[in-house]
């Protein structure tokens, strides 16, 4: 199994070509709604299909990823006769239910229920169907490229971590304060503390949905999903990223693996 790795910037604009509403029940029977978006030419008679996870919170593919998913996916995937699909989180837009009380089991599995649904589409080639995951929703696309193998034939995280939810915190925190010209291995001790009191927080006293989210899933660690891999998956990390240091991934993905192979743009 080989896995290869592309380190670069990406950026954004946008306007969302025809497509159709969609909309699903995952397994706590909230009901979440997307679009679906199928090649006008040069379509096969049954579409490859790609489906985009979001990152973190309250993000909306259709306010928070206009841009990225006109650029990054649809101006090149729909040309080539490949599909794409979004779907909004429990709570956001159109959908029902809280995003904040899910675990990254839980989105995983809303993931599967995506999946199923577009399984049994006359017109999607279900053996040819793929998952690609930003940010949070990275993590989320090792979840699933690893549990529901069986069901999609590769996965890609776009600069989500591969390391723990309290390692993601601490590099957050960390960043900020280097960005303000704080020497790094002191902005690594206070992002560390910082960290300790938004886990303590989140435990005791869950004030807003960020921290009742992240009382959920503060203890997640991807080891166990990236090393169970089994179908081709590739990892995307941005050298500047603020919020996902990327040697820390790249030393992270080296335990588990011990041989990666590595590209770099510059």
């Amino acid at each position: 199994m080989s896995f290869v790795l592309f380190i670069f910037s990406i950026q954004n604009c946008f306007s969302i070509p025809s497509a159709s509403r969609i909309k699903f029940v995952n397994q706590k029977g909230d009901t979440l709604h997307g679009i679906l978006i199928l090649p006008e030419q040069n379509a096969p008679s049954k579409i490859p299909i790609i489906i985009f996870l979001v990152g973190s919170a309250n993000s909306a593919f259709d306010k928070n990823y206009r841009g990225f998913l006109k650029e990054n996916l649809e101006d090149y995937l729909l040309e080539k006769g490949i599909g794409l699909c979004y779907f909004n989180k429990p709570g956001i837009g159109l959908s029902t239910g809280k995003w904040y009380s899910q675990s990254f089991q839980d989105r995983a599995n809303d993931a599967k229920s995506c999946i199923n649904y577009l399984k049994r589409l006359p017109s999607i080639d279900g053996d040819k169907m793929g998952i690609v995951g930003h940010s949070q929703g990275g993590w989320i696309a090792q979840m699933v490229a690893s549990q529901f193998h069986k069901d999609i034939a590769f996965g890609i995280s776009l600069s989500g971590p591969s390391y723990s939810v309290r390692r993601q915190l601490i590099s957050d925190f960390a960043s900020s304060l280097t960005c303000k010209g704080v020497e790094q291995s002191k902005a690594v001790r206070k992002a560390k503390r910082k960290t300790n009191f938004a886990f303590a927080l989140a435990v005791v006293l869950p004030m807003n949905n960020n921290l009742r989210q992240l009382k959920r899933i503060r203890k997640y660690n991807p080891d166990n999903s990236i090393r169970d891999l089994s179908i081709p998956f590739l990892f995307i990390f941005g050298e500047n990223d603020k919020l996902v240091y990327q040697d820390w991934c790249l030393q992270s993905l080296d335990e588990i693996f011990k041989q990666i192979f590595l590209q770099i743009f510059p």
